[in-house]
């Protein structure tokens, strides 16, 4: 006879699975809204109408639409994973297409806020403002911190391309 999978059991074997521990702890992470609300179901029980009740609660909760939305593609994923394992017959969810979400777009601190933030900060952190104010870039890992420089008679800074 073959087992009776509840949503919790599936989403913690998927997340035993992955080869990567950092990328299990990160599935089970984003799991936790989906389980405090279906842990006992069974899997064929969640469909579009569970998962569109969810993206509710989420947004209710102020959530952004961009993580309620990955959660939902998680479900999704675990569930398809499911059916190739042989664990499910059938994706539940195989169906659910979600649009993209909209993501919001975060302004960047003002000259002003840049400069209130450079007379409190530390010597460190006062350069990566100051080289983040007059370059432009993001102020994080994507950006500002794979800055390079060169020095080719006339210097220059460059960033790494994003895409390439």
């Amino acid at each position: 006879m073959p087992k009776k999978w509840l949503l919790k059991d599936l989403v913690e074997e998927y997340a035993s699975w992955l080869s990567n521990p950092a990328t299990g702890k990160a599935v089970r992470y984003h799991m936790r809204p989906i389980l405090a609300l279906y842990s006992g179901w069974q899997p064929k029980s969640i469909g579009p109408a569970q998962v569109q009740e969810f993206l509710a609660a989420q947004k209710k909760a102020g959530l952004s639409d961009v993580t309620a939305y990955q959660r939902a593609k998680i479900l999704r994923t675990i569930l398809a994973w499911a059916v190739r394992m042989g664990k499910l017959p059938v994706s539940p969810l195989a169906v659910l297409r979600l649009p993209a979400p909209k993501s919001r777009r975060i302004e960047p601190p003002s000259r002003e806020e840049v400069m209130r933030m450079y007379e409190h900060a530390s010597p460190h952190v006062q350069r990566v403002l100051l080289i983040g104010l007059s370059c432009g870039p993001r102020i994080g890992p994507s950006e500002l911190f794979s800055f390079f420089f060169e020095m080719d008679g006339c210097g220059f800074v460059g960033t790494a391309d994003a895409h390439a």
